[in-house]
């Protein structure tokens, strides 16, 4: 038992230092060489290495002399900001624009305010369809999961019934 454990503890020791062995320092970060089952990227950086991706940094000097990065935009490039950027002034020029039509409809009919009535019955209409597509292909997902189920236990009754024989 003592030499199942010693045994144990050796190859542990071996190993960690296998590690140790196999691991390199670049850019202060370590980088772990990995065996070719391994295809999972320890940190960030190494995932942004592997895709070729650059996130937007500012590089300056310290006052002792090292030069250090500044990470802006939360790690995306400066591409990734400008679409998500455009995004933003889209969205928000759209519902300036739809405020700016439902305003002008309700001041050109003032006494019933007919425009406001269509553009809720509209959007009644709209948020209907969309929950009516998702509980469709909600209801259709669930047929063909219990098709793909029924089928496999069919397979299974049938090399039941073939070994019986």
């Amino acid at each position: 038992m003592s030499s199942e454990r010693s045994n144990r503890a050796m190859t542990t020791m071996s190993s960690e230092r296998s590690i140790r062995s196999n691991t390199k320092t670049t850019k202060n970060v370590p980088v772990i060489n990995k065996d070719s089952r391994s295809f999972r990227p320890n940190s960030i950086s190494e995932l942004n290495a592997m895709n070729n991706y650059k996130p937007l940094v500012i590089q300056y000097t310290k006052h002792d002399g090292t030069v250090a990065e500044c990470h802006i935009g939360c790690g995306n490039s400066l591409e990734d900001l400008g679409i998500i950027f455009t995004v933003y002034v889209v969205f928000y020029s759209f519902l300036i624009g739809f405020f700016a039509l439902l305003l002008k409809g309700a001041l050109d009919t003032e006494e019933k305010q007919t425009i406001l009535w269509s553009f809720f019955f509209f959007g009644v209409l709209f948020v209907a369809l969309v929950g009516g597509g998702v509980y469709v292909n909600m209801k259709k997902y669930e047929r063909e999961r219990n098709e793909k189920k029924g089928k496999g236990k069919e397979k299974v009754n049938e090399t039941n019934e073939d070994m019986l024989l």
